[in-house]
């Protein structure tokens, strides 16, 4: 993971496979999950790594081209993509997939007009982000 990311190749906030899809997003989350509780109500936590996975929300797309290429990508049969997220400073250049994909579309003026809203994705990352040391 490079330390230093090169801003004037990226133009946006969020990119996936080298394609720019930042129009449209409005919030990302990050959360490091992995702990189980075990019958006698202990949490068990194995820290294989700290893994950095996302939930990203997008605003109404009008825009049916933009929208139609992003969720194609969203939906592709491609095991791992490559994600660039941001960080506290700079970003993240990982090895992820795209879970959880849904989304609302709504018709106006008698359905000839759609308006696309809802759009929600997970980025579940393939290795973590640090692995503790040994």
């Amino acid at each position: 993971m490079p330390e230093q990311f090169d801003k004037s190749v990226f133009r946006g906030v969020f990119k996936i496979d080298n394609i720019d899809f930042t129009s449209g997003l409005i919030n990302i989350s990050r959360m490091d999950r992995y702990a189980e509780r075990t019958i006698n109500g202990n949490l068990k936590r194995e820290i294989l790594g700290v893994y950095y996975n996302y939930s990203l929300t997008f605003s109404q797309f009008w825009d049916m081209n933009q929208y139609d290429k992003l969720f194609s990508k969203l939906t592709e049969a491609k095991e791992f993509h490559t994600i660039y997220l941001p960080k506290n400073t700079g970003y993240y250049e990982f090895q992820g997939y795209v879970a959880g994909v849904e989304d609302v579309i709504e018709f106006s003026k008698n359905e000839s007009e759609r308006i696309i809203t809802g759009l929600k994705c997970d980025i579940i990352s393939k290795q973590p982000t640090f692995r503790p040391r040994r």
